[in-house]
């Protein structure tokens, strides 16, 4: 599973806490709609053995246009919109297989969040 984030919260003040904060609600929102997704169900029935890698673009154009991206390429995912702010700060993918996601990810310039 390849969580994508915005660099710029920091930036904007947002704590650290809620910077992760908003990874966990995209990766819960994706588990949560694609509950019945055979990878979702592959993903969740291996608990020890889950994956995720956490990514990050430079800001919300990025991440919007990231968004179309993913789209097109037919990778399946869920924005998370932060409220009251409705500004959107993460997106999770399904649980994707290294060998798809990787090139994808690189090619859009998507590094790893540090």
């Amino acid at each position: 599973m390849y969580i994508i984030m915005r660099k710029d919260l920091a930036k904007a003040g947002w704590s650290g806490g809620s910077i992760a904060a908003q990874a966990c609600h995209a990766t819960t929102a994706v588990l949560a709609k694609h509950w019945t997704h055979p990878r979702v169900v592959s993903y969740l029935g291996d608990l020890a053995n889950m994956h995720k890698v956490v990514l990050g673009v430079k800001n919300l154009g990025k991440l919007e246009g990231l968004c179309g991206q993913m789209a097109e390429a037919g990778i399946e995912f869920e924005r998370w919109v932060e409220q009251p702010e409705n500004t959107l700060t993460a997106v999770a993918t399904l649980p994707q297989s290294r060998s798809q996601a990787v090139p994808f990810f690189k090619a859009a310039k998507c590094e790893l969040w540090r």
